[in-house]
């Protein structure tokens, strides 16, 4: 038979998951059908690609070498659909992006690529900035929402900065007025992981203003957060991030005093992505729906 692309894409992301499920639901697929993809290559090639080892699988040697050299193909084959459609935007944008963009951002922007441009199709894949930079470094997502990284990025990627975000204190709305520092102090406090880029402002913040608060709680779902602020177990640090925020939240912001601590979104990218001119038409959607998203109401 004739070597299937979307077969040998479908290797790629297994080796790249571990997992046939993980696979699946990235492809949107069944693991049945994964499974069955993969067998057809296998009879294809007349060697095995794959071994279970429990729920997880592994590629053998061959699988392997295979995998390597099909996400070169597969880098061309996508090369040669943009030139057969460089007068037009046609083909599938693979969209990293973290949470609060995921909700906030994209929704718009994409509806309106999709208005626009009826051949483009899209593929999300949802997750940590520190994770989805590393994807977008090996190619497996071809842009990402995250927020800036600490570092210098790396010089074959691009960088375009869509909203700046300032540490706000969130506090449950019945929580008596008082000074944001003296509220961080005397409150119970939910922290905003440390792991993660913009907790480490958070973290930066309270050691440059001396504070140490009564710590309980440390997670990296900034929603979740706000939900546990709501039910008035807490206070947080967190980043004002896009809307819309959750409904009915029983929450309050307070301002900090001015400091440098401020959360950037933005989109990174490969300069050398064969997807270069769907990846600017979407950057300068993006950043128009946040401009909207940000404009005095």
């Amino acid at each position: 038979m004739l070597l299937d692309t979307r077969f040998l894409d479908t290797l790629t992301v297994v080796v790249a998951c571990g997992s046939i499920a993980g696979a699946a639901r990235r492809q949107n697929l069944t693991p049945a059908a994964v499974a069955q993809r993969i067998h057809a290559l296998e009879q294809e090639f007349g060697t095995k690609l794959l071994v279970r080892s429990g729920k997880t699988v592994k590629p053998t040697e061959n699988g392997l070498a295979i995998a390597q050299e099909g996400l070169i193909l597969l880098k061309h084959a996508s090369s040669l659909r943009a030139l057969a459609n460089k007068d037009k935007l046609h083909g599938e944008l693979r969209i990293g992006s973290i949470s609060t963009a995921l909700l906030g951002l994209l929704p718009d922007a994409v509806a309106e690529i999709a208005r626009k441009y009826a051949g483009v199709s899209f593929y999300f894949v949802p997750g940590l900035s520190t994770e989805l930079y590393r994807q977008v470094e090996e190619e497996l997502v071809d842009v990402a929402i995250i927020v800036e990284p600490r570092f210098v990025l790396g010089k074959s990627l691009k960088w375009r900065t869509v909203r700046e975000e300032p540490l706000v204190l969130i506090v449950h709305e019945e929580l008596p007025e008082m000074d944001a520092h003296d509220i961080l102090r005397s409150q119970r406090f939910i922290r905003y992981d440390r792991m993660q880029w913009g907790g480490r402002q958070v973290d930066n913040y309270l050691k440059e203003a001396g504070i140490r608060p009564e710590e309980w709680m440390e997670m990296d779902a900034l929603d979740a957060i706000a939900a546990l602020v709501s039910r008035g177990l807490g206070v947080a640090l967190v980043p004002d991030w896009s809307p819309p925020w959750q409904a009915g939240l029983k929450i309050r912001k307070i301002p900090l005093p001015p400091n440098p601590f401020v959360r950037k979104i933005g989109i990174v990218w490969k300069s050398t992505s064969t997807r270069a001119e769907l990846i600017r038409v979407f950057a300068e959607e993006v950043v128009k729906q946040s401009a909207a998203s940000s404009a005095p109401s």
